[in-house]
């Protein structure tokens, strides 16, 4: 395969603004995709770890990424698990790096999937302190790649958030939905209460639901949600799980 040479352009705001244009040859084997980066706004803090300044937020960049075509994929998924190579005039076999790095991710996605049903069988157990997760809870016809495949990205997986993940979201939470809803400040604290331990509230199923339409609105509103694809999506799973789930009796209390 030759080289391929994709050009992007970039247009400046303004009728007659000029286009620049800027071209990238890319390896062969591989075909030039279109990405978007959303950069969020740094803080500089002092040694204490207080935050002391807040950078201007870089604006987003479009870029054309060299991404491996089928065939080539193919083709190195085809080769043996490990290869021939010369150091120093010594020949040695190694491990096929480039194969490995695909299996890699292959694996992680079926276990990140695997994680994420058990967290859910977890969270199903509620206050009980004597139920415990076993292997007999894995739904083994949803470890496919065909199966995977069929459920959206964002909702793919375990992907940890960190606690500054949360801190940014519940910050734009609050910043829209006070000057795109008119949400009181007092509104907001309390809607983030909720949505920082929704499983606290799980028996309330009215107001989890109340709290799905907000988050909602939230994202019809939000300017930049692509930032917190994953925060509002791993919400949105964990309010509908807990609306939609039956209400369980403890028999031990009859």
């Amino acid at each position: 395969m030759e080289n391929q040479e994709n050009t992007s352009t970039a247009t400046e705001a303004g009728a007659d603004a000029p286009v620049v244009e800027s071209s990238v040859k890319f390896a062969p084997g591989t075909i030039g995709v279109k990405k978007k980066f959303n950069f969020k706004q740094r803080t500089v803090k002092d040694e204490s770890g207080k935050e002391v300044d807040k950078l201007p937020k870089q604006p987003s960049l479009e870029v054309m990424l060299p991404v491996p075509t089928a065939e080539a994929v193919i083709a190195v998924l085809s080769q043996p698990d490990t290869v021939t190579v010369t150091v120093n005039g010594e020949t040695k076999e190694v491990a096929n790096t480039q194969k490995s790095l695909i299996l890699d991710y292959i694996y992680q996605i079926i276990f990140d999937q695997a994680k994420s049903q058990l967290d859910a069988v977890i969270d199903s157990f509620g206050s009980d302190k004597t139920k415990q997760v076993s292997v007999s809870d894995l739904d083994y016809d949803k470890l496919s790649l065909a199966y995977i495949a069929s459920i959206p990205p964002a909702r793919r997986g375990a992907v940890a958030i960190s606690d500054e993940e949360w801190k940014e979201f519940f910050a734009d939470y609050g910043n829209v939905m006070s000057q795109g809803a008119g949400k009181t400040k007092v509104q907001i604290e309390n809607h983030i209460k909720i949505l920082e331990r929704p499983r606290n509230y799980r028996a309330k199923k009215d107001l989890l639901s109340v709290m799905r339409d907000q988050l909602n609105l939230y994202a019809q509103l939000a300017t930049n949600l692509e930032d917190f694809t994953v925060q509002y999506q791993r919400l949105q799973d964990q309010l509908t799980r807990f609306i939609e789930e039956e209400d369980k009796i403890d028999i031990t209390a009859l």
